[in-house]
């Protein structure tokens, strides 16, 4: 909260949605006066995806900033964020470089700062834009009915990129505006669970670039949330995919970033495999 009060820019709502979380967490948000902040407490957990709709819902500003309650923002970066979207009309997100901290670990997150590269990643390869980094311009979601998807829960900020993808152009900002922190209680995440929506992602967009036969690659995505993806499904995804994905990238990435994409999408593709060892 604190990181968020003490923002360089100060002309926004601070939308706090507590999730039927301990008692003790009202005390303190009562404890500060400030009239920017709006705090709603649910009677009841309906998970993380349910929170961010409801503070959507509520909000009045034209773009949302997501914040979780375990992060930090650097002072500027509202100012920077809000500075990009304001001045550039076809932006609908704005992500940064963000500080990645573990228990036994600290690194730098940096998405691309090309959007078709960066694009390319999402759809092909997997997420990696920090959730509470991000800022989206509030009127792409509402002009296409988008939400947070409940069945995507604990890889929801991913299947938001891919939904609204193909009505606005992204931004990176070549700078450390956050500090994530992922040591976080293991309660609170599915890995598991992550893992398959990861993948039901990814076979979506291989299917549909492909123009793969609808029947079958529906058929695996079925297997996958049943989580019933056998070695023979594995073995004809990786035939049907990996070398048509290669011809495709050829001709949309330079030989530097054609190098680091296919070993990127063969280690992907890999990892659906049910098998696979370590």
């Amino acid at each position: 909260m604190e990181s968020i009060l003490e923002q360089t820019f100060s002309d926004y709502e601070l939308i706090i949605i507590d999730d039927a979380s301990e008692t003790y967490v009202n005390d303190i948000i009562s404890g500060y006066n400030d009239e920017r902040i709006k705090y709603t407490r649910l009677s009841e957990n309906g998970k993380i995806c349910n929170a961010l709709n409801i503070g959507i819902s509520v909000s009045g500003g034209e773009y949302i900033a997501i914040m979780h309650s375990d992060d930090v923002s650097i002072r500027s970066r509202l100012e920077k964020e809000s500075e990009i979207l304001d001045k550039n009309q076809n932006v609908g997100l704005v992500n940064s470089y963000s500080v990645v901290q573990t228990p036994n670990n600290c690194g730098i997150n940096r998405p691309y700062q090309d959007q078709d590269i960066e694009k390319l990643f999402l759809k092909y390869i997997g997420n990696n834009i920090v959730h509470p980094n991000v800022m989206i311009r509030k009127s792409v979601l509402a002009e296409h009915s988008i939400k947070y998807n409940p069945q995507f829960v604990f890889a929801e900020d991913y299947r938001m990129w891919i939904d609204i993808m193909p009505y606005c152009d992204f931004y990176t900002i070549p700078e450390l505006l956050t500090l994530y922190n992922l040591n976080v209680n293991p309660s609170r995440q599915n890995h598991s669970y992550m893992g398959i929506c990861r993948k039901v992602i990814l076979l979506e967009n291989y299917a549909e670039v492909l123009n793969l036969p609808k029947d079958k690659y529906s058929l695996f995505i079925s297997k996958l949330w049943d989580n019933k993806f056998k070695y023979i499904d594995f073995m004809n995804l990786r035939k049907d995919v990996y070398e048509p994905m290669l011809e495709i990238l050829a001709t949309k990435l330079n030989k530097r970033y054609f190098c680091s994409f296919s070993n990127k999408l063969k280690k992907t593709i890999e990892d659906f495999n049910p098998y696979k060892k370590g």
